[in-house]
Formats: C-alpha cells, structure tokens, sequence
C-alpha cells in the first residue's frame, strides 16, 4: 500500500488543483447569477402585465356616476391583490331609471379578476333590462357555459332604481344581504333567495322591491366588507359597531372608516367593494 504522503499531489501542483476549484466555483456562481436575472426579469414582466391587467380592470369601472334624482350614491373599491375579483356598475338605462351591478368571483387575485371580466359582458349587456331577475338568470347561464375549471362562482346583485316612483328594486345571488338604514329603525339586513352564479342551472332570483323614504340608505356590498369587520370568522356582522353606525353617521364617513381600516394595517383578506344609496 503507498503511502499516505504519496496519495497527496505534489506540492508544485497545489496551485493548479485550487486554480480548478476556484474556476469553477466561478463559473458556478456566475450560472446562479444568470438564472437569476432571469428570474428577475421575468417576475418583472409579470408584474407589469399585472399592473397593466389591474388598470385595464380599473378601466372597465365606471369613471364618473351618473346623477340621479332623489338618490345620492357612495363607492368603496379595495382590490386584495393587484388584480380584483369584484366589479362594479352604474348606469343610466333611461329618463327615469338607473341600474348598479355588483360582481364578486370566488376568492381574488387574477384568476377572479379573469371571471369578473368574462362575465362582466354578460351583466352589463343585459342592463337595459328593467328584470333583474332576468339579468342574474342570463349571466348564470352564460357562467356555466364558460366550464371553467377554477374559479368557477360569481356573486352578483342588479338592481334598478326608478326617480318618478322613489322604488328600488333587486336581486341577488350568493351576495351578502343588503343593508337598509331607516331613520327611528336599527339597521337590518334585507334576505332574497338566490344562488351564486354558476352554481344551478335554471336558476331562479328573487326580486325586492322597497318604495325608498327620505333619508333611507340602502348598502350593497361584498362579503369582503363582511370579512373585514369580523373580529373572528364567523362573527355576525349585526353585531359590529360598523354596522349599527349606518343611518347615525354619514355615509361618507362610514365608508371612509371602512378605508381607514383596510390600511391600517389589517390585512386584505378579501376584495372589498360597497355601493352605498341614500335617499334624498
């Protein structure tokens, strides 16, 4: 057996051995920082197609409401991620009617934002309708006919508002209840049967219609408004403070403590979006 000195390389070889290592070690570190900026720039990419996706959505809210007659109107819109799955409308559909569209897609994020859009046509295409049993029921069908396999639920609320007869009236499908505050009355939520879009097929959406008093206000909402004032899941939101203020304070700044509290450091469980009416 040689002896252990002899396994050694020389010493005049030393040199040459680590020569090898450092090179590539070198060579390694510089693969490591190629796929790196790799990386980088495709992240970098990424993001800008989904800020470019984010103000394309922005886009498709309306920029100014239309005013109407016997009604002031309030929003609220907090996307969780760049990309939301909530969208939101208002729109004259005549001399005397105006209708609001609300959409909330399962989860958020741009498989959501993805939905809200594809079904957005479907809802907003059918806003000259007067029905909003009829809207809801054509943008279930056209949901299930997307057979997505992710993503595959909308909530949504239409609902029309008539200037000459002071009536408002909806429907709604997998949506929280909406909000009524009356003056000399605690605020309670209004109930109406309906399914999340793209649940059931045929199915049916029960229409509310309230003849609205002066200084009524009426809230529609996303259940992340819902998530957001819950101090533990499951919580009733009857019995937060934020709920008992409607009808006491202003919708403003009901509304603005709801924004006040997005950033404050709570974290965005889920998209958050309002629209809020009061009578005049």
């Amino acid at each position: 057996m040689a002896p252990a000195a002899q396994l050694l390389a020389p010493r005049n070889e030393l040199p040459l051995i680590f020569h090898g290592v450092f090179a590539a070690l070198v060579r390694e570190v510089e693969t490591l920082r190629q796929r790196d900026q790799v990386q980088r720039d495709a992240l970098q990419r990424l993001q800008g197609q989904l800020r470019s996706a984010a103000e394309l959505q922005r886009d498709l809210l309306p920029s100014r409401l239309p005013t109407i007659e016997g009604l002031k109107v309030h929003t609220l819109y907090r996307p969780a991620e760049m990309v939301s799955g909530d969208l939101y409308n208002v729109v004259r559909l005549d001399d005397r009617h105006v209708a609001f569209t609300l959409a909330d897609a399962t989860g958020h994020g741009l498989p959501a934002g993805m939905l809200s859009a594809l079904t957005r046509r479907s809802l907003f295409a059918e806003n000259r309708s007067l029905l909003p049993d009829r809207v809801l029921a054509a943008a279930n069908g056209d949901v299930l006919k997307l057979g997505l396999s992710e993503c595959q639920f909308l909530g949504a609320l239409y609902a029309v508002f008539d200037e000459r007869t002071r009536t408002l009236s909806w429907a709604r499908g997998g949506l929280p209840y909406p909000i009524l505050a009356r003056t000399g009355q605690a605020p309670r939520q209004i109930p109406s049967n309906g399914p999340a879009l793209g649940t059931i097929e045929n199915a049916s959406f029960e229409v509310v219609t309230m003849a609205l008093q002066p200084g009524d206000c009426v809230v529609f909402h996303t259940d992340g408004v819902d998530a957001l004032l819950a101090e533990r899941p499951g919580d009733d939101v009857r019995n937060t403070e934020w709920f008992s203020g409607l009808g006491r304070n202003a919708l403003e700044c009901q509304l603005e403590a709801l924004n006040v509290r997005l950033g404050s450091g709570t974290p965005d469980i889920d998209d958050v979006t309002v629209i809020a009416l009061q009578a005049a």
